[in-house]
C-alpha cells in the first residue's frame, strides 16, 4: 500500500514538473522592417522597430573598417513590453545578442546589405533574427 501510494506521489511530481516546464524554441525569424512575426512555440511575436544605423562598409569598397548595422526590436511576454538593440557584430556597446525574460535573440543578418552605387530603386529592409529559449 505505502509503495503504490508512493509510486503515485512520485507520478504526481514529474507531471507538475513536466507541465510547468517552458516548451524549448529555437526559431530563425526573418521580419521586414516596421513589421511582426510569431515565433512559434512561444506566446510572443517578435517586431523589427526601426534601424537605428547601418554603417556597414558597402559591397565593392575598400573600408578602413567594416562598419555596423544596429536595429531596433520589440516584444511582448507576460503582459509587458520589452524593447532591444541588436548589432551585425559585437564591438564596443554594440552587441550581437541579448537575453530578456528568458528568451536570447541574436541578429543574424540585416538586409540588404549597403552596395555602392545604391540599388534603384531601394530595397526593402529586413532583419533575420535567431530566437531561443531552453
Amino acid at each position: 500500500m505505502k509503495a503504490t501510494i508512493l509510486l503515485l506521489a512520485s507520478i504526481v511530481i514529474i507531471m507538475v514538473v513536466a507541465c510547468s516546464k517552458s516548451t524549448p524554441v529555437d526559431k530563425d525569424l526573418t521580419i521586414p522592417l516596421g513589421d511582426c512575426k510569431m515565433v512559434s512555440g512561444a506566446s510572443i511575436e517578435l517586431c523589427y522597430d526601426s534601424l537605428i544605423t547601418d554603417s556597414r562598409c558597402p559591397i565593392n569598397m575598400a573600408c578602413i573598417w567594416s562598419g555596423v548595422g544596429e536595429a531596433q526590436f520589440s516584444f511582448h511576454v507576460n503582459n509587458q513590453k520589452h524593447t532591444i538593440t541588436l548589432a551585425t557584430n559585437n564591438f564596443g556597446h554594440w552587441k550581437k545578442d541579448t537575453t530578456v525574460a528568458g528568451y536570447t535573440f541574436e541578429l543574424l543578418e540585416l538586409n540588404p546589405y549597403p552596395m555602392y552605387p545604391a540599388p534603384q530603386p531601394p530595397v526593402s529592409r529586413s532583419a533575420k533574427v535567431h530566437v531561443t529559449r531552453r
